[in-house]
């Protein structure tokens, strides 16, 4: 009669033996589908939803998802910063399609019109910001501001902060100055409202967002609204509902409900995470954070704000901007450390997460923008 100890021993291998022939019968166990790296797999790990309160939101469950190869769709664009120079990739091979040099210009940022029919470049030597068109690449327009800081396109043209001056700039689609608004000190990144026009702006020295109210009179200078330490990058649900902030000095996002402007809840993410950049996809589904002091882009599902489901995808050392496709489909995450631009499949289809599919080597870049 057998004892108990070999009656163990022999459950033991059975167990063992079950998950061994389990694991090899898993789609694309075994074999590398990527079609760019020798990864085939993605490690998203999950945090816990739900809360009903202003708390941490810790992480519960790591899981791994096969990578099946996936294929952007063709025709889009994707510009980034090099130097003086503008290079324009194609988003499905990756391949240099143009480049252009603005000769004397030190450019700091960039972004597109709602329409994609200008490209927006904040030069840091002059103050002046260009449009260009992005058929013809001819300049459109040059307006001059004080020291550009960073620019986003607005509801009806475009937004400019100061990295010297407390101000805010909005031009028009003819890149014509049309108002200057005082903050308390420089911004960092300012959105504006796509249902009520109301301009955010982060304020990383005083760890506050300004609220501006652009039928105002005067300053316009409503409100503001304490969030985390440092905040960086801030967007905006499509309905206008919900602010969303990122804090790179308290690893940490504040959900800001508009209406009332009130913080009704703060996602503590990993300690020295660092999150900056942060993009929303174009349904509302998602919005995705790069985590500039680690190797993820932090992943919200914001059909359950304002407490929402928090996900960790893998890039690589320190990402640092992204853009999304305008489908929504696909994002396109940078790491100058790396020189690479990850590619990630960004929608929920066939019960797949969003991972990385390829990635683009390019060097000495910073900035995307991507139509």
């Amino acid at each position: 009669m057998a004892t108990p100890k070999q009656i163990f021993i022999v459950a033991v291998i059975a167990i063992m033996g079950i998950l061994i022939v389990m694991a090899l019968g898993q789609p694309g166990a075994g074999k590398n589908t990527n079609n760019s790296s020798t990864l085939n797999s993605t490690t998203i790990f999950i945090y816990g939803n739900g809360n009903t309160t202003n708390t941490t939101i810790m992480k519960t469950t790591t899981t791994t998802i096969p990578i099946e190869k996936t294929v952007p769709p063709p025709g889009g664009r994707i510009y980034v910063l090099s130097g003086a120079n503008i290079t324009i990739l194609n988003s499905t091979t990756g391949y240099n399609t143009l480049q252009f040099s603005m000769s004397g210009v030190s450019p700091q940022n960039i972004a597109l019109s709602q329409d994609y029919g200008t490209l927006f470049v904040a030069d840091d030597s002059t103050g002046a910001v260009y449009g260009i068109n992005t058929t013809t690449y001819d300049v459109r327009g040059v307006a001059t501001v004080g020291a550009p800081g960073l620019i986003t396109d607005g509801v009806a043209g475009l937004l400019a902060t100061s990295k010297t001056y407390p101000e805010l700039y909005e031009l028009n689609s003819s890149i014509d100055l049309v108002r200057t608004y005082n903050l308390s000190s420089p911004g960092w990144r300012a959105v504006a409202s796509p249902a009520s026009g109301i301009i955010y702006v982060t304020n990383p020295r005083s760890d506050t967002v300004t609220v501006i109210n652009v039928n105002g009179a005067g300053s316009n200078l409503t409100s503001t609204i304490n969030v985390g330490v440092d905040p960086t990058g801030l967007t905006i649900t499509p309905s206008g509902a919900y602010l969303l902030v990122s804090n790179s000095g308290s690893d940490s996002i504040s959900i800001i409900n508009t209406s009332t402007e009130t913080l009704v809840s703060t996602i503590n993410l990993t300690a020295g995470s660092e999150p900056t950049n942060i993009t929303i996809s174009p349904d509302g589904q998602a919005a995705f954070i790069a985590d500039t002091g680690g190797a993820t882009v932090t992943m919200l599902i914001l059909s359950e704000l304002p407490y929402p489901a928090v996900y960790d995808i893998r890039v690589g050392q320190y990402p640092t901007d992204l853009a999304i496709s305008p489908s929504g489909g696909y994002l396109y995450v940078t790491s100058p450390s790396t020189n690479r631009i990850n590619v990630i499949v960004a929608n929920f289809t066939n019960n797949s997460y969003p991972h990385i599919i390829q990635n683009f080597s390019i060097h000495n870049f910073h900035g995307i923008a991507v139509s």
